[in-house]
């Protein structure tokens, strides 16, 4: 009698074995992508050289600048993206000048900001920094970073100096409660407040399809008092302009103005010429929905 010598037919594999047998091998392929992924992401975030570099070339594609970091403290991708590091020089590509230099820069967000590059983030902390213009420091950032007291609303706080002006800028964010470690993201809108020397503006980004970034502005403008200001955001290196922009004084005058954020002369705003109605501003669907432009013609 034969014990282990099995001398009947073999057996045909069922459709069942078949899936078991190839959602087994998925499985184990899985699973060593995953513990690839895992291991190079281990080689990755590190603070050696070779991250340092990475790390500046990314920087300078980002900025269009030459970036070179001093001291990479903490760099991570998984499972949060954390970047430190310390004296950071922005030089520009093209003359070598020094455009920037960062004291600390620290960062965190979730891990999923490498692939969706959502507005989403833990930790934003800046410690003096300032970026030159014609080799003076037309901005300064003493210090930036969130500010969460209780009761009260989360922002996005940085104080410093903008040429020879005081400089302060708030952004509230949203929080989402119950998250550890806590998550802020931007509010839709990006409002903002801004100080520049006697200036002091309560403003909101709109997107609009024909025209791009517009400005919704309102606040004093050094010493013209603005019930609202609209127009098109087009920035360079150390100047923002409002341009295509009109506005309504604080006496209800709707005008054409001119505004310009620059370190030498801080907000700047002229009232160039009055309107009659808001059909002549090419703003009218937007400013007839504002308190600011109510009681003005149409």
């Amino acid at each position: 009698m034969a014990l282990f010598n099995d001398t009947s037919a073999p057996k045909e594999p069922t459709l069942t074995g078949n899936i078991i047998k190839w959602l087994f091998r998925l499985t184990l392929v899985a699973i060593c992508a995953l513990l690839f992924f895992i291991g190079s992401l281990h080689l990755l975030q590190d603070t050696g050289e070779p991250q340092q570099n990475g790390l500046a070339s990314a920087f300078s594609q980002l900025t269009g600048l030459n970036v070179e970091i001093g001291t990479l403290n903490e760099f991570e991708l998984f499972p949060y993206l954390k970047v430190d590091f310390e004296n950071v020089t922005l030089k520009a590509p093209d003359t070598g000048n020094i455009q920037g230099r960062v004291a600390n820069f620290q960062f965190q967000g979730p891990g999923s900001l490498v692939f969706t590059r959502k507005n989403a983030f833990h930790k934003i902390n800046v410690q003096d920094a300032a970026f030159f213009e014609n080799g003076f420091a037309a901005l300064q950032i003493k210090e930036g970073g969130i500010r969460d007291e209780k009761g009260q609303v989360p922002q996005l706080q940085m104080q410093g100096r903008l040429g020879e002006r005081a400089l302060s800028a708030n952004i509230p964010l949203d929080k989402t409660e119950g998250s550890s470690p806590t998550l802020y993201r931007l509010k839709d809108g990006f409002p903002f407040k801004l100080k520049v020397g006697n200036s002091d503006i309560d403003g909101a980004v709109l997107q609009d399809e024909e025209r791009g970034l517009l400005a919704f502005l309102k606040g004093q403008f050094q010493n013209q008092n603005m019930k609202c200001v609209i127009g098109v955001v087009q920035t360079s290196w150390m100047k923002t302009e409002v341009s295509d922009a009109v506005g309504v004084t604080d006496t209800g005058a709707l005008y054409r103005v001119g505004l310009s954020l620059t370190s030498a002369q801080g907000i700047s705003l002229t009232l160039n010429a009055p309107l009659e109605s808001l059909s002549e501003t090419g703003y009218a669907q937007i400013l007839s929905k504002q308190d600011c432009a109510q009681g003005l013609q149409e």
